[in-house]
């Protein structure tokens, strides 16, 4: 029950650039009674706060795919392609991460996104170990957790201002352009 209502919280936030989100067009949303809602979450805010946990786990099991999927053995394409997922990631689920971010602080929901961050790190890191992918790097975790924040960043600042001066495919190259002077 708990991953409908969330389905359908997101439903409702992909709908409009500002959508109307209370616990009654949730429950409408996810075919239930708010009288039902109310047995998994005490309010919006908590919802909120699952859906930024969700979120976060989400992105990190998205993550793995891409690593797993694309298998990348050079330090050039892990760069494109995590850069070009994290890009991605959040770019297609604007409305959504736009939303999450404008309650991020005011429901101390700052600690999962840390969690997510230090999990992506380590994750790549590894990966970059495993295969012998900037090895000679002297901070390389640093550098890599450096860089996953420089381009959440970048991310933000489009997410946030919805700024047009430069298409999907500029941000790719500019973010890569970023991270591979720093690796």
């Amino acid at each position: 029950m708990v991953d409908s209502i969330l389905e359908a919280t997101i439903r409702i936030l992909k709908s409009s650039p500002e959508p109307k989100l209370t616990t009654s067009s949730i429950a409408g949303k996810a075919g239930i009674s708010v009288g039902s809602l109310y047995q998994y979450f005490p309010n919006k805010q908590s919802i909120i706060a699952a859906l930024i946990r969700w979120h976060s786990k989400d992105s990190i099991e998205k993550l793995k795919t891409v690593l797993k999927t694309e298998k990348p053995e050079s330090l050039s394409r892990t760069i494109e392609i995590l850069v070009r997922f994290a890009v991605d990631y959040h770019l297609d689920r604007r409305t959504i991460y736009k939303f999450m971010s404008k309650h991020l602080y005011s429901l101390d929901c700052e600690p999962y996104v840390a969690e997510a961050r230090n999990r992506a790190t380590d994750m790549i890191d590894d990966y970059c170990a495993t295969h012998s992918i900037a090895e000679d790097h002297p901070q390389r975790r640093q550098a890599i957790y450096l860089s996953t924040i420089a381009v959440m960043g970048i991310v933000d600042y489009f997410i946030a201002i919805d700024d047009s001066q430069l298409s999907r495919e500029d941000i790719y190259e500019q973010a890569q352009k970023l991270v591979s002077q720093y690796l």
